[in-house]
């Protein structure tokens, strides 16, 4: 099999973003809210930290992106309203703050990353090839087989129907929810 060249995988990439970024502008009008891509950003920094091992503190956050901590508690108590973010204090260190995701936003990132390699797929054969096989057994462990991808389809329109563009009345995520034992109350509103 020939390798892929690097312009095809910058392509390849762009055009994703390129699904996943009208997707999120979708949701956003459906449910009447602005993308703040300064909490998309904390959110999905903690939840990669997260899932390292590694501690995330308020003045960490506000010295990587640069902002007073009193910018950053804003927006941090924006995120834990919505059921993504919860803090709590350092046992080591009672005056540090740790960030740590919910389940909630566990459960977005997983099926965001599933949407992800699902829209790969749908544009390349080649990586369809490549990771499909073992992709499957990731998907059927975490109840997310039936995601569709970013790549707008009759199957990706049913997604959206079948979970309302997010969590209301939300078969799917309801599954999801009874599948990995979470309280219905972890999630954002």
């Amino acid at each position: 099999m020939e390798l892929m060249s690097l312009e095809r995988l910058a392509d390849l990439i762009n055009s994703v973003e390129i699904h996943i970024r009208f997707d999120k502008i979708k949701w956003a009008n459906t449910h009447n809210e602005k993308v703040d891509p300064v909490a998309e950003f904390i959110n999905r920094y903690v939840y990669v930290q997260y899932s390292k091992n590694l501690k995330v503190g308020m003045s960490d956050l506000s010295n990587l992106l640069e902002m007073s901590e009193n910018s950053l508690r804003k927006k941090i108590k924006s995120l834990e309203y919505q059921g993504l973010i919860h803090t709590k204090t350092d046992p080591s260190d009672k005056r540090r703050t740790l960030l740590y995701p919910t389940q909630a936003a566990i459960w977005v990132f997983e099926g965001d990353a599933v949407r992800r390699l699902k829209t790969f797929f749908d544009e390349s054969v080649r990586m369809r090839m490549l990771f499909e096989k073992e992709s499957l057994k990731m998907f059927k462990g975490r109840n997310m087989q039936d995601y569709p991808s970013y790549k707008p389809s009759i199957e990706t329109a049913k997604f959206h129907k079948q979970s309302a563009y997010g969590y209301k009345d939300s078969k799917i995520f309801a599954d999801w929810l009874k599948f990995n034992n979470i309280p219905a109350k972890n999630y954002p509103k």
